[in-house]
């Protein structure tokens, strides 16, 4: 029971010998550098046994390629991409609401007894007469009135109606 214990001991101890002397022996050599050295070798002998190292130790290399790296130290990674972030769209004030259709009517014009224009101007079945600026009701109003034009402003949307009146061919004069 003992030695069923023991025997991977031993067995790792006959491997790690049997490498030690696979690794201390010259190429052709059957005598290891340690049965030289006890055997009275001289100084020349231990050279030519450093450089037979150091020759195997190159024959390793060219075998296996050039060194690429250091496999004990970190590469540094890349820096990662810088993250774009697309700049908010520009805030645009919504429109105006649209002014609703016109709903007047122009019906005609006259000169009043002061002589400022009198406009008339038909909603449904009602007559209005416009004298000058002022409130038409229904979110409208009139900026202008001149004899030949009215400019009516829808208030919610700033939205013109220009009404053009033309000129009276009697008014004219002849040049």
């Amino acid at each position: 029971m003992k030695l069923r214990a023991l025997a991977p001991f031993v067995m790792a101890a006959l491997i790690g010998a049997a490498i030690a002397i696979c690794l201390s022996l010259d190429p052709g050599s059957t005598v290891s550098t340690d049965d030289r050295t006890a055997m009275g070798t001289t100084s020349q002998n231990r050279q030519s046994v450093t450089l037979a190292a150091y020759e195997r130790d190159q024959r390793l290399l060219r075998a296996l390629g050039p060194v690429r790296s250091d496999p004990f130290t970190v590469a540094p990674r890349a820096p990662p991409a810088p993250i774009r972030i697309a700049p908010p769209p520009p805030i645009v004030a919504p429109a105006p609401p649209a002014a609703p259709p016109f709903p007047y009517r122009f019906v005609g014009r006259v000169i009043g007894a002061a002589g400022e224009p009198v406009v008339y101007l038909a909603k449904d079945q009602r007559l209005l007469a416009v004298h000058g600026k002022g409130d038409l009701g229904d979110g409208y109003r009139v900026d202008e009135l001149t004899d030949r034009r009215m400019v009516i402003t829808h208030g919610a949307s700033q939205q013109q109606t220009v009404i053009e009146f033309g000129v009276d061919p009697g008014s004219q004069s002849a040049p």
